[in-house]
């Protein structure tokens, strides 16, 4: 194909899916801001793209008969957005990032002929959020939409995101967002017994789940696509499979609900509203891997999650629903107040009678009670995911993809704190937008104020009010530099000051550091110290460069993620904030309101407040707190 700026004009042909005809438009004018060449040999496509400056977020997804191709299944297919002013680019093989004006090479092979993929209808589609003429990343012969058949929608520009500009209120109208519940009862009164649990099709999957063989089961659980709910969202069925396909020994199940996460409060929820659910998931577990012993593990300090657990534990052990000489016993363990007690690895030492200190292999390698030539492949699932499996046994993975979206599918608990009307714990589809979740179900910021940042817990990169039209899925969420992490968000409005906010978490995540890994504890100590001179108005551009400097040491030889929360979050407010944390080094912050950790230890869901943990900042590096008077 000849070069793009040889031609007056390039036709791109556009399918429409409403009476499958082919059209043509021309890109002239869009060449004047994107170049792009073409050259098909061997069947490898390569196009040179000159990205210009524009703000917008452009995807480039794969179509195939009016419907979206999983991305597992989507060859050749390539994602562009437009984050902080750079251009990002996924394709099967890589993701690049380009700054402003940077020419990229994008190689992606595709099997098929152009005329091949017109006669099977298997397009590559673009489509626009944007309120600025359509340009698409790669002239030639790509098949997209006609510019007049994208709906437009005015999306903040996230390079604006820490400036005055981002915080204006959205044109966007607010979406029509409501809770879809599955996990949690959709009356909202707690499930009291069994015999109430039961009488609405629980233990169905239990019960179903016996009468097949593990992989079976674990064959369902893949094709659901059900993935982590507590932070990493890696397949559930995979990691089953890892489990019993795993080295020699007993194998062992355990439940996760130690959140300690800020922002965090779904799994105690939950278990609060409907333990019988997530007890249901870790009896199949335990069933599909065979686990000699299987356990449930939380805080000691959740008392009245412990309260709940203890008669539902005790209800299943009297219902004697396993078969005789399979019968399954739960063990509740009540561990330590740490953050890191909810991490899987520390969660095994806690379950042996230890501090909470990670170990350096995962679970599935070194299990439980594990000793020479027994590794004792260990499964560690969040309260959350377990609940997901019993209702998938229920009722099918077919019915479980019915809603979110093919990469993310179910729905999931988000909690929503701090600056927003309504706070609490809601259960929505996967791929709802993050303004659903928080304008429209949370209430949005109090009126006469404006949203300055989202905090997605301790362990992702923060959000702007630019972000609000992304989806809340692992997937989405990932590409803009950020995480779904446990669903949890802390909301601020432009009353907050984000260097006071980077100090609270970092103090954190310093704190609740084991100092095994001395890069971590080290880096993240200094981090904070740096912090609190530029909150203390004694900071200077040295502070910023050294904080810098330590979110890039922080996380090396890591053996949990606590460290890279460090980075991630502490690094994405100096890129987003970055004239705010500046404004530091020359005066005093002008933003005199004072900030509370949420770390939550409570919620009152009929007047949707939560309640925080007031101890949290008398913590010290070692574990141990300052002496106080005070009898609480």
């Amino acid at each position: 194909m000849a070069d793009a700026d040889s031609k007056s004009k390039t036709d791109v042909h556009a399918y429409d899916q409403s009476n499958a005809a082919l059209s043509t438009f021309d890109l002239k004018k869009t060449l004047a801001e994107i170049k792009a060449q073409e050259a098909w040999k061997k069947g490898e496509r390569s196009a040179k793209t000159l990205i210009k400056d524009h703000h917008q977020r452009i995807t480039l997804v794969v179509m195939r008969n009016g419907t979206k191709v999983p991305s597992h299944q989507a060859n050749g297919a390539i994602s562009v957005q437009m984050i902080e002013g750079k251009m990002k680019f996924t394709t099967p093989l890589r993701t690049v990032i380009l700054e402003k004006g940077q020419v990229l090479t994008l190689q992606s092979k595709i099997q098929h002929s152009m005329e091949a993929l017109k006669e099977s209808a298997f397009l590559l589609t673009l489509s626009l959020e944007g309120d600025e003429p359509l340009h698409p990343a790669i002239a030639g012969n790509v098949l997209v939409h006609s510019p007049t058949e994208v709906q437009k929608r005015t999306v903040p520009p996230a390079k604006a995101a820490g400036e005055t500009a981002s915080m204006r209120e959205s044109s966007t109208p607010r979406q029509d967002v409501r809770e879809l519940r599955r996990l949690l009862p959709v009356d909202g009164n707690p499930v009291r017994s069994l015999k109430e649990y039961e009488a609405s099709g629980g233990l169905t999957g239990l019960r179903k789940a016996l009468s097949l063989s593990p992989d079976q089961i674990i064959e369902e659980l893949k094709l659901s696509g059900l993935r982590g709910r507590g932070g990493a969202g890696f397949p559930t069925g995979v990691k089953w499979a890892g489990v019993v396909s795993g080295g020699r020994g007993n194998r062992y199940a355990c439940c996760n609900g130690a959140e300690g996460e800020p922002g965090t409060f779904k799994d105690r929820y939950l278990l609060r509203m409907n333990p019988y659910l997530t007890l249901e998931g870790l009896a199949i577990a335990a069933h599909a891997v065979k686990a000699e012993r299987v356990f449930i593990c939380i805080k000691r300090s959740f008392r009245q999650v412990t309260e709940r657990l203890r008669q539902a534990i005790d209800e299943f052990h009297q219902a004697q629903i396993f078969p005789k000489g399979r019968e399954l016993t739960i063990e509740l363990v009540l561990g330590p107040e740490e953050y890191l007690f909810g991490e899987e690895k520390a969660l095994l030492e806690v379950v042996e009678g230890n501090l909470p200190l990670p170990r350096w292999l995962a679970p599935y390698m070194e299990g439980l009670f594990r000793k020479p030539l027994q590794d004792n492949p260990t499964l560690v699932n969040n309260a959350e995911t377990l609940a997901n499996v019993a209702l998938i046994m229920q009722n099918g993975s077919d019915w479980f993809r019915q809603t979110g979206t093919p990469d993310s599918p179910g729905t999931m608990i988000f909690t929503v704190c701090g600056d927003v009307q309504r706070p609490g714990c809601y259960e929505l589809p996967l791929g709802t937008s993050m303004r659903g979740l928080i304008e429209n179900i949370s209430g949005g910021v109090p009126n006469g104020r404006m949203l300055k940042a989202i905090f997605p817990g301790a362990s992702n990169g923060v959000l702007t009010p630019g972000h609000l039209d992304v989806p809340l899925d692992f997937d989405s969420m990932r590409a803009i530099g950020s995480g779904l992490g446990s669903g949890g968000y802390i909301v601020y409005d432009d009353t907050a000051c984000m260097i006071k906010a980077a100090a609270l978490f970092s103090r954190f995540l310093y704190v609740e550091s084991c100092g095994q890994c001395p890069p971590c504890k080290f880096s993240s100590g200094e981090i904070t110290e740096h912090l609190n001179r530029l909150v203390e108005g004694k900071g200077t551009q040295q502070d910023i460069e050294t904080i810098i400097a330590r979110c890039g040491t922080v996380d090396q030889g890591n053996r949990c993620a606590l460290p890279t929360g460090e980075h991630l979050l502490i690094e994405s407010l100096i890129n987003r904030f970055s004239d705010e944390f500046q404004s530091h080094c020359s005066s005093e912050c002008n933003l005199t309101r004072e900030l509370r950790l949420p770390k939550l230890v409570d919620y009152d869901d009929q007047m949707h407040t939560f309640t925080y943990d007031e101890r949290q900042r008398l913590k010290q590096p070692d574990w141990s707190y300052v002496k106080t008077n005070s009898f609480a």
